[in-house]
């Protein structure tokens, strides 16, 4: 969906996921981002949904899609057919964006990562009048990569980064880039940067997710859903600040991404993107 910076031809393999966390199946996916001059490229998407989703609503992306996209400064914006809509770039290689697809009738989220320079996580979600249809995360990588195969990372790994190590250490893009670790103690999370000190201690995990904490001092409480390897959740505090983060560990390479939007008086205040590996990892 994201369509915006990563350019040439992808292969791409997205989890697909009910909105309550149940693992429904895959969609492979042919990106081919094609520059057309001027700031103005076409996307085209040729996807191919496992035969399990066939009597799910993600079975009819099964097919060739094509929309026309505009790069304005951070913007992007989605012009059809397939996609309406738009996106704004988050530092080197991250997206946000929302819109529709007019022929299916539903809208859309959306969020991509380049983690490395053939690597790419992206994801996210679908929407029918406004109810939840699906929840998507995937990995990409360029065609020469996967020697013209589908992508094809059907073998699940470690689903919570707290096993997978227990310290990672990385970037954190707020306003300019700032060092940022990660530490795990069980179900205790430490998160700090140069400005900014976050806790949090899950509590419950069923049916959904539960943990409480403190961000900069002030107490806190997220609710969430683990979707595989990707986790949602959101969060406010008695001084009316909401934020929504989206945590994805690609344990086959060995990163963990954080995506942040913090509200403030019903106004978006900001991202964060956060790109993390195990301490002491190459």
């Amino acid at each position: 969906m994201s369509g915006g910076g990563f350019g040439g031809v992808w292969r791409v393999h997205e989890r697909v996921f009910s909105p309550a966390g149940e693992a429904l199946g895959a969609v492979f996916q042919r990106r081919s981002v094609e520059d057309l001059g001027g700031g103005h490229l076409r996307v085209t998407q040729d996807c191919t949904p496992e035969a399990r989703l066939a009597e799910h609503a993600m079975g009819r992306f099964r097919g060739h899609h094509v929309f026309e996209m505009t790069r304005l400064g951070a913007q992007r914006l989605y012009h059809g057919p397939a996609v309406l809509g738009r996106a704004v770039t988050l530092g080197d290689g991250g997206l946000v964006g929302e819109g529709i697809w007019p022929a299916l009738g539903w809208a859309f989220t959306s969020w991509s990562v380049l983690v490395e320079p053939a690597r790419q996580l992206t994801g996210g979600c679908f929407f029918e009048h406004g109810v939840p249809l699906a929840v998507i995360w995937g990995t990409a990588q360029p065609e020469e990569q996967t020697h013209g195969a589908p992508m094809d990372e059907r073998r699940e790994g470690e689903t919570t980064p707290g096993r997978l190590a227990s310290s990672w250490g990385g970037s954190a893009l707020v306003v300019g880039e700032a060092r940022c670790r990660r530490t795990y103690d069980g179900p205790r999370l430490l998160e700090t940067t140069d400005t900014r000190r976050l806790e949090r201690l899950v509590t419950a995990e069923r049916p959904g997710l539960r943990a409480d904490g403190t961000t900069g001092g002030r107490a806190t409480v997220w609710l969430g859903q683990r979707f595989g390897a990707l986790t949602e959740l959101r969060s406010a505090n008695a001084s009316g600040e909401v934020t929504t983060e989206l945590e994805i560990l690609d344990s086959t390479r060995g990163h963990l991404v954080v995506l942040r939007r913090t509200m403030n008086e019903a106004t978006p205040r900001g991202y964060e993107v956060l790109r993390l590996r195990p301490e002491g990892a190459p």
